[in-house]
């Protein structure tokens, strides 16, 4: 009875918050109640108090819950650093005849404008496009296109040659991570492409990287070679 109570109470709050509530879920174990008496964390305990399966059990489930939070807070200081970065561009660049590239809006609208209409903006643009209307996991496609926004971004700061080779290697990646069985060997060549473009721009490079390791993740847990 208790365990079907919990599970309409848990379709209630499912209802009412959707997308809000964190998809890992920290059940109430015996070794959790026993450390909360201690006043100590799940972490401090050196040996379990109980069985060692109830110890493994809250461990994994915390680790669940605290890497789900982790990853909302990278991702809300990714957007941050990205609105940041935007700006100061558009504020350097607004005296003067150049290129500005805008990433953002409703998805099915998002669009990359460019003052120039040259190659590697339009394989920007190209890669953008191909994420959003891939038939993908929605955790994979918000990436890419995330990842797309952090390199159209980053290629400001970088020598037109390696712009190039940046879009390039974007292309390729959501190319082959929108197939049904991506190639880990295609595509780890281009998140490591991308990495090294951005390992030398400091804060400019740094969602490039975080998103393209995000990225890489992702598609090491699908199917596929």
């Amino acid at each position: 009875m208790y365990k079907i109570l919990t599970l309409n109470n848990i379709a209630v709050i499912n209802g009412a918050y959707g997308e809000l509530l964190l998809s890992n879920r920290m059940g109430l174990t015996k070794e959790l109640q026993k450390s909360a008496s201690d006043q100590v964390s799940i972490y401090e305990i050196d040996q379990p108090r109980g069985s060692r399966d109830t110890y493994n059990r809250a461990i994994m489930m915390l680790d669940g819950v605290n890497s789900e939070i982790l990853l909302a807070v990278r991702q809300i200081w990714q957007q941050e650093i990205l609105s940041g970065i935007e700006s100061e561009a558009q504020r350097k660049e607004s005296g003067g005849n150049v290129t500005n590239i805008y990433i953002g809006g409703n998805v099915s609208g998002s669009n990359i404008v460019s003052g120039n209409n040259n190659v590697v903006t339009q394989k920007i643009q190209d890669s953008f496009n191909k994420a959003d209307a891939a038939d993908i996991q929605a955790e994979l496609k918000k990436s890419l296109k995330q990842l797309v926004e952090a390199v159209a971004v980053m290629n400001k700061s970088l020598p037109a040659e390696q712009a190039a080779e940046a879009a390039e290697d974007l292309s390729k990646l959501v190319d082959e991570a929108t197939k049904p069985k991506p190639n880990k060997k295609w595509y780890s060549v281009s998140v490591d492409g991308l990495v090294k473009a951005a390992e030398n721009l400091g804060k400019v490079g740094e969602p490039v990287v975080t998103l393209a390791g995000r990225v890489l993740g992702l598609l090491l847990g699908l199917p596929g070679k």
